[in-house]
Order: structure tokens, then sequence, then C-alpha cells
């Protein structure tokens, strides 16, 4: 890159004005050191790239900036200028050895940190026990309380109906007191009239004084006596009253205490239900501490063996390193050596090289006497070399043996040679087919690890889409429940996938079953989810809403008019509720046949102008 003709290339102040927006980590070029000699360059390279923290914020920075530069995330998803985007390549990323070092101290500080966060929840963790075992003793000494009230309040209960029953006794015993009153009164009330008659009888008639004395002695008798038995019954009925009395307060003392027992009753309840509630909620943060807690010991577990990994491996290198030194050191006085040895070796090797001209001329005479003879090489013949040969006999035996050869006919002289040639080929294809079982295994593996990853990753996506379709559901219907169900658990890349949806006031059931709106604004909600999983810049529906009414042809423009916010879509569309809720309107018209006009109407600013 020459230095003195590039020049660089940064945001405009329009397009800085977008690197405060959330998500943004600014431009790449102010967030690397340089020289400064080297500053157009970098500005020509970085100037206009900016780093985001995710696609979701990277997209919305690009349709603010109307994709006038290029954007790249964390993950490694570059969005270049016009629109286009390129997966990322975070997961492919080689450490060098020269970042060993780096890794390790953010290694170990991350260690740091876990640990830290560790202990800070294992101090939560015990404080969550110890008001737990707190607040248990605390319900224990409530339910014996409440078990105590209880008793008391039985106790009440059963003096209260005893009271009620001597009440009940005391006003029958003065009902009979007052029947005997008023016949002691009327027998009093006789009594007089009994007497004016004596007197009248006494005036008018003669009677005799015996028996007019017998007759007032005995009214007199009986007049004290119903007196005597008058007073007593007073006397009862007045001791009655008092006790009734007595009674009575004791019945509302009683009473009063039943209700405040009940008044305690309903407090001790209602502080064992908040007891309940708050154990319970204690419970469950126990369990998400526990949970974070064996997250960051997994993690910190990770975070030390890939720092003992990386000190293992510089300690190799290192190792390596210094035997590569060693050895070298060595090497170099080894050829300080031979050079020394090949001086004295080259005078030896001109004395041999005359030595083994004249005795290659010996053997050449030799060879070829024996070929003559024979029809050896020297190293046939010398496997037949025998010591004591007795070269008469062997004279002989050769001519016996010439006359055997000329009796067997002509030789094969190139069986030798073809012999060689299969086994080579016959060599050869071993080793291809060792090789493609090899590879046949090489790729075995590679399919099968590509299928767990799949797998793996198509399990996440499918859970993560199973929680949007449940939300865009809910939303959709106002209500209800919506999941998607493998068909085969053990075959998740093979086996179908059942939607089951229940819709509010229905049975849960297969999509099948469901009235023709329900099944389409199911799939809406499955077609949103999707979206929601995997947001795109632009999409096209075509009149996907065509078989919903009118209730809920509201409900889904205005769902989708909220996603609009992060998406822009097209949509084909005859339904009067959803072009009533776009931006722009787009139709075609043919006012004569065969020729087409295209109408367009802005919505947005009509409605502002209606709202001024």
């Amino acid at each position: 890159l020459p230095m003195t003709t590039i020049r660089g290339r940064v945001l405009n102040p329009n397009e800085r004005a977008l690197l405060n927006m959330p998500g943004c980590h600014g431009q790449a070029s102010e967030l690397i050191s340089f020289d400064e000699q080297y500053r157009g360059i970098m500005e020509n390279l970085l100037g206009r790239t900016v780093i985001a923290e995710n696609l979701d914020a990277g997209i919305e920075i690009m349709r603010r900036g109307n994709h006038a530069f290029r954007l790249v995330t964390v993950e490694g998803d570059v969005m270049h200028s016009g629109g286009s985007m390129t997966g990322g390549s975070a997961n492919s990323r080689i450490t060098s050895l020269l970042s060993r070092d780096r890794e390790i101290k953010e290694h170990e500080a991350r260690l740091t940190e876990l640990e830290a966060q560790q202990g800070e929840c294992r101090a939560e963790r015990q404080k969550t026990a110890e008001m737990q075992a707190s607040l248990r003793q605390r319900r224990e000494s409530l339910f014996e309380a409440l078990n105590q009230y209880r008793i008391d309040v039985s106790i009440a209960e059963e003096r209260i109906r005893m009271l009620e029953g001597k009440f009940r006794e005391q006003d029958k015993e003065e009902l009979d007191c007052n029947t005997l009153i008023t016949q002691i009164d009327e027998s009093i009330h006789q009594i007089d009239i009994q007497l004016e008659g004596v007197h009248e009888s006494q005036e008018g008639d003669e009677q005799s004084t015996e028996a007019l004395n017998e007759q007032t002695q005995e009214l007199s008798d009986r007049l004290y006596a119903c007196r005597q038995a008058l007073e007593q019954r007073r006397e009862e009925g007045q001791a009655l009253r008092i006790d009734l009395s007595a009674s009575q307060r004791d019945l509302d003392a009683l009473r009063r205490e039943a209700q405040r027992l009940a008044q305690e009753e309903k407090r001790v309840a209602q502080e064992m239900a908040d007891a309940i509630s708050n154990i319970e909620n204690n419970t469950l943060r126990h369990q998400e501490q526990t949970e974070l807690i064996a997250s960051r010991t997994k993690e910190q577990g990770i975070c030390r063996e890939n720092l003992e990994r990386a000190e293992a491996n510089l300690s190799e290198k290192s190792k390596a390193r210094s035997e590569v030194q060693s050895r070298i050191s060595a090497l170099t006085e080894r050829i300080d050596t031979i050079h020394e040895s090949i001086s004295a070796a080259s005078e030896q090797s001109h004395r041999a090289e005359m030595t083994l001209s004249r005795l290659q001329g010996e053997l050449d005479t030799l060879q070829k006497r024996i070929w003559d003879d024979y029809e050896l090489t020297y190293a046939g013949a010398k496997a037949y070399l025998t010591e004591g040969f007795d070269l008469g006999k062997g004279e002989r035996r050769a001519g016996e043996i010439r006359t055997e050869i000329r009796g067997m006919g002509p030789v094969n002289v190139s069986a030798v040679e073809e012999y060689r040639t299969t086994k080579e080929r016959y060599e050869e294809l071993a080793s291809q087919r060792d090789d493609l079982i090899k590879a046949r295994e090489d790729l075995q593996q590679i399919i099968d690890q590509l299928v767990r990853q799949m797998e793996r990753q198509f399990l996440e996506n499918f859970r993560l889409l199973q929680t949007y379709l449940s939300e865009t559901f809910t939303r959709l219907f106002d209500g209800g429940h919506a999941e998607l169900r493998l068909q085969d658990e053990n075959d998740i890349l093979g086996c179908g996938i059942d939607i089951v949806a229940q819709p509010p006031g229905k049975k849960l059931q297969m999509l099948s079953l469901l009235s023709g709106g329900e099944r389409a604004l199911t799939a809406i909600a499955i077609l949103f989810a999707m979206l929601r999983l995997k947001p795109t810049p632009f999409c096209f529906l075509d009149e996907i809403e065509a078989a919903l009414d009118d209730g809920n042809i509201s409900t889904f423009a205005d769902y989708l008019k909220d996603f609009s916010k992060s998406t822009q879509f097209v949509i084909v569309t005859h339904r009067k509720g959803t072009m009533e809720r776009c931006d722009s309107l787009y139709g075609v018209a043919m006012e004569e046949r065969g020729v087409s006009k295209m109408l367009s109407v802005e919505l947005k600013d009509i409605k502002e102008d209606a709202l001024q």
C-alpha cells in the first residue's frame, strides 16, 4: 500500500451520529492502535467500518444509515454497503502461539472473577439457608400457637354451649316462677273476694261466730301461705335473674374471646401463608443460586482447563525449542568434524577410485565369462559359492544341467519382470484400498460430528421457536396456547413436526382439526415466530390473511404494525383492515382494456394531516 497516495475515508457527520445508537461500539479505525504515520492507510481500510454488538443492533444501525457503510458484529457477521450480508466465522478462529500469554492472562483474570462470584454466591446461599431455617422455626412456632388457639377456641365454644343450656334452663325456671306468681296473685284476689263476701254475709245474715272465725282463720292461713310462697318465688326469681345476668356477661365475654381468637387465627393463617410464600420464594432463589454456582463452577473449570492446556502447550513449545537449539549446536559441531573428515577422505577416495577402476575391469571380464558359460550374473553365481569346490566335477555337472535345460524347452525370461510388475500393482491397489477405507472412516466421523452438531443446533433453535410461537399465538388469539412437537425424538433431523394449538375456550388439538381461520392465524403465528428467531431486513407476504374474519384481521394488522418497527413488509392484500394500517399503498387499475395504470397513496402523510 503506497503511503504517499492512499487517503483515508471516514464517516461523515450524519453517519457518525449513528455511533451513539444502542449496541454500537464505534468506528473500527478508532478502536485500534497504530503508528500515526499509517493513519491514512488505516482510515482507508477501516474508516468506514462500524463495529456492532449483534446482528439485531447492526440491522437497525444500517437501516438508519441507509446501508452507506460497512458494519461488522462481534460474532463475525458482515453487512456490506448496499445491504448484502455475510455469515460470521467466529467459531473457526484459530489462536496462534503468539497470543498464548494474552489468553493465559485473560483466563487467569476470568478465573479470579469467577472465584469471587462463586464466593458471593456461596455467601448468598448461606444467607438464604439461614433465612430459610429462621422461617422454618417461626413456622413451627406459629403452628404451635395456632394449635393452642384452636384448643382455646374449642374450650370456649364448649363453655358457651354449657352456658347457653344453663341459660335456657333459667329461662324455663323464670317462666315457671312467673306462672306461679300469677297463680298466687289470683289466689290472693279470690281470698280478698271471699273476705269481702264474709264481711257482707256477717252484716246481712246471721251466722254463727264460730263458723265465721274458722272460715276467717282458714282464709288467713291460706293468705299467709300464699304470701310466703310468693315471697320465696320472688327471692328465687331474683336469684335466677342475678345468675342469668352473670351468665350473660360470661357468655358475652366468651363470645368476644371467640371473636378475638378467630381474628387471631386468621392473622396466624395469613402469617403462615406469607411465611410459606417466603419459603417458596427463598427455595426458588436458592435453586437459581445453585444453578448459577454450578454454571460458574463449570465455566471456571473450563477456564482452568484452557489455562492448564495453554501452559502445558507453552511449556512443550519451550522444551521443544530448547531441544532444537541443543540439536542445532550438536549438528554444528558435527558439521565441522565432517568437513575435516571430508578433506582426509578425499585423498583416500582418489586412491580408492584408481583401485576400483582396476577391479571393475577384472570383474567385468569374469562376469562376461560366467554369462557366456553358464548364463548367470555375478550375483546369481555368488549364491552357489561352495568352499572346496571340485572344478572337474562341476564342469561335468554343468554339462548335464545344460542338457536337461535344453530338454525343457524355451524359458520365459520375462516371468521375473511380470511377477515384479504384478506385485507392484497389487501393493498399489492395496494401498489405495487402505486409503479409501481410512477416508471412508474419516468421512463417517465427520458426518457423525456434523449430524450431532446439526441436531444440537436444531434443538436449540427449535426450543427458541417454541417460546416465540407460544408468545405470538397468545398475542394473536388473545389467549390460548400453541406448541411444536417432534414426532420422533430419536430421529430429530428426519422426523416430522406436529403443530398443536389450543385457541381460547377450546381443548388442545392438532392443527388439522381447527377451523380454516384458526389454521390460517396459527400459520401466521408460526411465520412471525420464525421471523423473531431469524430477523430479515424485509419480507414479502402474499394474501396470508385472506381466510381471517374482520376481528382477526384487526389483531393481525396491529401485530404486523408493531413488528414492522424492525422488519420492512411488502404485503399483497385485498383486506380493508390490513390496508388501513399500511404506510403506503400501491395498486394497479385497468381503466381501459389492456392498459394498466399504477396508483400510489402515502397513508402516513394523510394520517399526520388528519391528526393536525
